[in-house]
């Protein structure tokens, strides 16, 4: 006798038909034939008895069903309860991230949320959306943080992931203090077309978005591009170096000196940061209360209206 029997027992009781029972167990009806009659041989009296098309308790049935009916109920308690007391405040929250998130907009999510769950431990790893989906896919991590989610459907099967946007960022245009157009409050893309730039390679959401936004706007996405990297920080400092200007999102921690910032005027850039997270699988409690906490502190979400 078996856990998957008593299943099969309490559902067939319920429905009292073995075509609809199989149905709702997503099993065979030959599967669940033979189940129930595995289970009677062992107990060695007959459980059920058939009137037309319908099944019935036998006086066997009943006397075991009432005991089946508390076991199920006291198991799926049981299990409840080990979830809560192994997850509900303790464990370990595993994050994959991209470098800018995981530089300022994490680490304040993690502090404020380790004042109501102090025991909570967290393991993050900062790298590209690419990487962080490819752990993802592989249960390296629990969640990840990435930049674009969409413009990955090619590499990833995307639909077996849920996901929520949590921020906009817009895209400025970084440039050295002394480059001619830099005391400028902003330009218009026409106006920089030309120059050389610093990119991000394709394991990055955001050259991605960029480029759809150029192509969307009539512009040539094909940029003369001298260098291409995967982090915010190398981009800065080759364009702190003057070696080209670079189309990237700001953020706080930055070391921006000896470069300025400008809007583009004649385009909307920006990139969205998505949390996402396998679908339909099992997810740590406390997993769970962690990206339930990120949500809540993250609106609005996608859309820039």
């Amino acid at each position: 006798m078996n856990w998957q029997q008593l299943q099969h027992f309490e559902k067939l009781t319920e429905v009292g038909h073995y075509r609809r029972a199989a149905e709702q167990l997503y099993i065979t009806q030959p599967t669940l034939s033979k189940s129930i009659s595995n289970l009677e041989k062992e107990l060695g009296v007959p459980l059920f008895y058939k009137h037309n098309n319908d099944i019935f308790l036998t006086i066997y049935g009943k006397a075991f069903h009432n005991h089946v009916k508390n076991a199920i109920r006291e198991v799926e308690e049981s299990l409840k309860e080990i979830s809560l007391l192994s997850g509900q405040t303790t464990g370990t929250v595993r994050i994959g991230s991209i470098f800018t998130v995981a530089s300022d907009y994490l680490p304040k999510r993690i502090k404020d949320f380790s004042v109501q769950y102090p025991e909570v431990n967290f393991s993050m790893c900062q790298q590209t959306s690419k990487q962080n989906l490819l752990d993802l896919m592989e249960d390296v991590i629990d969640l990840a943080f990435v930049s674009d989610l969409h413009a990955f459907e090619d590499d990833f099967d995307i639909d077996s992931l849920d996901s929520e946007c949590i921020l906009n960022e817009e895209i400025l245009v970084a440039m050295p203090a002394d480059h001619p157009l830099a005391k400028r409050g902003s330009v218009k893309f026409s106006e920089i077309a030309n120059e050389t730039f610093i990119s991000y390679n394709s394991r990055t959401g955001i050259i991605k978005s960029i480029s759809s936004a150029l192509r969307n706007a009539g512009y040539n996405e094909n940029l003369s591009v001298s260098y291409t990297v995967n982090e915010e920080n190398a981009v800065l400092g080759l364009v702190r170096a003057g070696l080209g200007i670079a189309l990237i999102c700001d953020a706080p921690n930055f070391n921006k000196e000896g470069l300025v910032f400008l809007r583009l005027s004649d385009i909307c850039l920006y990139r969205s940061i998505f949390i996402a997270w396998k679908k339909g699988e099992y997810i740590p409690p406390i997993v769970t209360k962690f990206k339930n906490f990120v949500l809540a502190s993250s609106a609005p979400r996608c859309g820039l209206g």
